[in-house]
């Protein structure tokens, strides 16, 4: 209870991460519609004693300008939206891309306090390291410049008590990366297909974020009802 013997709701913390380099730019598009939708239907669709606030991490490549875009856990609809809008598709020289900036951001610069903690990540191509992918041309096979490895973000992330999705754009890319992120990470962990995300997206991520709170998760009538009282606040 609160100071005013009101019950106080319980927070769930989302952050949306995206690649935004140049190999993102026929899909940058959909995916950011994706995480609008995912940010403004989370909302809509949790339990009244829910609360939710959702953050934001554009990573690109090391050198890239904007190699780091960050907007902080906010309720403002708005911002998120006009953050998320303002993003392009830009940078990234060799495949594999910055990953590991936007894991320790999420680490080091969100101030996670919820109970609920969800990431969510786009991308096409996998981090730096030749152990997460076959690609030809890495410009740092052995471990990228921040002197960290993902799976030590990982496990700091498990810590957190963050579940991790992860939402492949090119699955042949990221297939080796995501099968050893998930050896990594002690909790919840699931991808899933762009493609599959858009034909259903609020059952597939809807689904997810019901497991995560420890909720049975709305379907159908039930969902298409809560959405509409939703609406309607």
């Amino acid at each position: 209870m609160g100071s005013n013997g009101v019950r106080e709701k319980k927070v769930v913390e989302l952050v949306i991460m995206m690649d935004t380099t140049g190999s993102m730019e026929s899909s940058i598009e959909m995916c950011k519609q994706h995480a609008k939708s995912l940010a403004r239907m989370s909302k809509m669709a949790i339990p009244t004693d829910f609360d939710m606030k959702v953050g934001f991490i554009s990573y690109k490549d090391h050198g890239d300008q904007g190699q780091l875009e960050l907007i902080q856990f906010t309720r403002d609809e708005e911002s998120l939206d006009r953050f998320i809008q303002g993003l392009k598709a830009s940078g990234g020289g060799d495949a594999p891309e910055d990953v590991v900036g936007g894991l320790k951001a999420a680490v080091e610069q969100l101030n996670w306090s919820g109970s609920t903690r969800l990431l969510v990540h786009f991308a096409d191509y996998p981090c730096h390291g030749r152990e997460f992918h076959n690609e030809v041309d890495d410009t740092y096979p052995r471990l990228c410049p921040h002197g960290v490895k993902p799976q030590t973000l990982l496990a700091q992330l498990a810590g957190l008590g963050v579940d991790y999705y992860f939402v492949k754009v090119i699955p042949q890319h990221t297939d080796m990366m995501v099968a050893k992120f998930k050896e990594a990470h002690a909790r919840i962990f699931e991808s899933m297909h762009v493609n599959e995300f858009k034909a259903d997206f609020l059952t597939a991520m809807l689904g997810a974020l019901s497991r995560s709170m420890g909720v049975r998760p709305l379907t159908g009538e039930a969902l298409a009802a809560r959405l509409a009282q939703a609406r309607a606040r």
